[in-house]
């Protein structure tokens, strides 16, 4: 889940690469490597999945860490 919470926000062009691996704490290739392939996913969900909006942006608040 904490994945997501940073693949929306950079779906949506509102946090770079470079920030998301950082704070995903992965190394730099593999991090982008993940939220390229989740970037895709969280577009097409957008427009058939009416509960992916409500997935709380990392920037909102952080994850419990769960």
């Amino acid at each position: 889940m904490t994945v997501l919470t940073y693949a929306l926000p950079y779906a949506e062009g509102n946090l770079s690469e470079r920030v998301g691996a950082r704070k995903l704490d992965l190394q730099y290739a593999f991090a982008i490597a993940v939220l390229h392939a989740l970037r895709e996913i969280v577009l097409e969900m957008e427009s058939t999945d009416p509960y992916i909006g409500k997935i709380r942006s990392q920037r909102e608040q952080p994850p419990t860490g769960e």
